[in-house]
């Protein structure tokens, strides 16, 4: 007898794992939202030398607009370098008026070109206000953006390898707590970051426990559920996340300042203080370190909630659950120990990886496309939508392990079409294939990864997984960078890494119908034959859940 056996007696998708799936699924949202507020805060704008002594001047003289006037400024001040307007110099116009450096323009030098020291003018047509302005991070200094959003994913990395570990030895519900509380706080301090030093460390922050409350709360979904549910539960999940690109690119259309944006989108997370009361620790984790008392408070709770009965030999069952789980550490070493499981795991930690290096590279290079940067973030997560679909689809037809493979491939073969797409709508189209691709196998193994690691060590492993993932999240912004030194690397790795990884999945054994492994000996298992299927359990829900998404 196990926990599901628990979960069949009081309900194994009732009202009490609605709301507490219902109020988890805000997190994934605002998580969203602050990893890529980059693209607007931190957007690239035209920009130009600022020349001081010109600011109050108008062009009466030439019958020219404020806007007119302002590109007149500049095609004075700016030398033609290579065909463009320089960015980063200007000629040196000290002293001089603006009708004087009008009339001498032509006698201007290479010699006479120096280095901006007054600042920049920035073309505020897209971004009325970024991080990049306020604190001048262009020409010299414009790498420090990508580092700032490699800081960011470094967080994501540290609270990955923290908070997993963290929820198998306090909690799951009392790390999901922290997480999110301090998630808000700190993204609404760096709001108010007075520098980049201050900015950055407040992101970091923010980073690890914005992904520290969505790993919680996918867990706590996962715990709560039925093998025949974790499919729709955990994509479900993803429908939330998905709509934070939604939610992000509407406050950035109507907000012009980047504190208030990033104020704004931080709300969410302060907003969940009140429902912690109807949120609850995962019963499968008390009852696995012991805790019989208060699993058995909280199975009697699920049960009246869900207007179940409780099982007479409730006790028996719990401690029978928690002989096959309690005694096993959580550590790092079970999980590499055993070569199998070693060798699970490296596959799945470079499958994270590659959906974190694709994944991220794909949706903070919307800006590169060719088309207007809020409608390129908006369809980036307009095919997230159908990608959930198609998830769920593909996971229950063909299976984790195929689904997982093909998805990547697809991937890979996208972001290598990419590569000799004309800028706009054909290469739009191509990189949101690509992006609908990488999204269906992102969906896919997060199940997966929670179905191949046993349950006292199952926050720790999807952790660390997921630590791979964010790897891929720090390298990705800085490759983007190095397209300006040769344009089609970031598009021919990211297209490699997804082949490799679409290749080496097929390695991993298959997990579709079987129920959740609660010991290394059971995940061992999972190759045989023998190991039981769940194919015909709970159809109610299966059929309810596929119900809800033709809907």
């Amino acid at each position: 007898m196990t926990f599901d056996d628990i979960l069949r007696s009081i309900g194994s998708f009732g009202r009490f794992q609605k709301r507490v799936i219902a109020f988890v699924s805000i997190p994934p949202l605002a998580q969203c939202a602050i990893l890529l507020a980059q693209v607007f805060i931190a957007g690239k704008s035209d920009h130009w030398c600022h020349v001081g002594h010109w600011q109050d001047e108008d062009c009466h003289q030439w019958a020219l607009t404020e806007e007119e006037c302002i590109l007149f400024k500049r095609n004075i001040s700016a030398p033609m370098i290579e065909g463009s307007r320089s960015r980063c110099s200007m000629y040196n116009v000290t002293g001089m008026d603006l009708e004087s450096a009008f009339n001498l323009q032509d006698e201007f030098k290479l010699s006479d070109i120096i280095n901006c020291n007054e600042g920049w003018e920035f073309d505020r047509s897209v971004f009325a206000s970024t991080i990049s302005e306020e604190w001048g991070l262009v020409c010299g200094n414009s790498g420090i953006t990508d580092v700032l959003q490699a800081i960011f994913f470094v967080g994501y990395l540290v609270g990955s390898m923290m908070f997993g570990s963290v929820a198998d030895r306090i909690g799951r519900y009392y790390t999901f707590m922290g997480c999110c509380v301090t998630a808000g706080i700190s993204s609404v301090l760096a709001a108010l970051a007075p520098n980049v030093y201050i900015f950055a460390i407040l992101r970091f922050l923010s980073a690890a426990t914005s992904y520290g409350g969505t790993l919680m709360t996918f867990v706590i979904a996962s715990e709560l559920v039925l093998p025949s549910s974790r499919v729709w539960t955990g994509v479900y999940l993803w429908f939330f996340f998905s709509s934070g690109y939604f939610f992000l690119s509407g406050v950035a259309s109507i907000t012009y300042n980047w504190r208030l944006l990033l104020g704004i989108i931080s709300a969410p997370y302060l907003l969940m203080i009140p429902v912690f009361p109807l949120i609850s620790e995962s019963p499968r984790w008390l009852i696995a370190r012991g805790k019989f008392k208060r699993a058995e408070k909280l199975i009697r709770k699920m049960a009246k909630t869900n207007k179940k009965e409780v099982p007479e030999d409730l006790k028996s069952m719990m401690e029978n659950e928690n002989k096959i789980t309690a005694s096993e550490a959580v550590s790092v070493l079970d999980l590499i120990r055993n070569p199998t499981i070693r060798c699970y795991m490296l596959n799945m930690i470079y499958s994270w990886f590659v959906q974190g290096f694709v994944f991220f590279g794909l949706s903070l290079g919307t800006s590169s496309l060719g088309v207007n940067v809020y409608l390129a973030f908006c369809l980036s997560g307009a095919v997230e939508m159908p990608a959930h679909v198609l998830a769920i689809i593909t996971m229950n037809k063909f299976g984790r392990r195929a689904s997982t493979s093909f998805w990547i491939l697809l991937a890979g073969v996208a972001c290598f079409a990419t590569i000799i797409a004309p800028l706009g709508p054909w290469r739009v189209t191509v990189a949101t294939l690509g992006k609908l691709a990488i999204s269906v196998s992102f969906d896919i193994v997060y199940v997966y990864a929670g179905e191949i690691i046993p349950t006292p060590r199952r926050a720790f492993g999807v952790g660390m997984c997921s630590a791979g993932s964010r790897v891929g999240g720090v390298v990705a912004p800085l490759l983007l960078y190095l397209g300006s030194i040769f344009e089609s690397l970031p598009l021919i790795l990211f297209a490699s890494s997804s082949i490799l990884g679409g290749l080496l999945i097929l390695l991993l054994p298959e997990t579709n119908k079987k129920p959740l492994p609660d010991t290394i000996e059971e995940t061992l298992n999972l190759r045989s034959l023998k190991y039981k299927s769940v194919e015909n359990e709970d159809k109610d829900v299966e059929e309810h859940a596929e119900h809800a998404l033709s809907t």
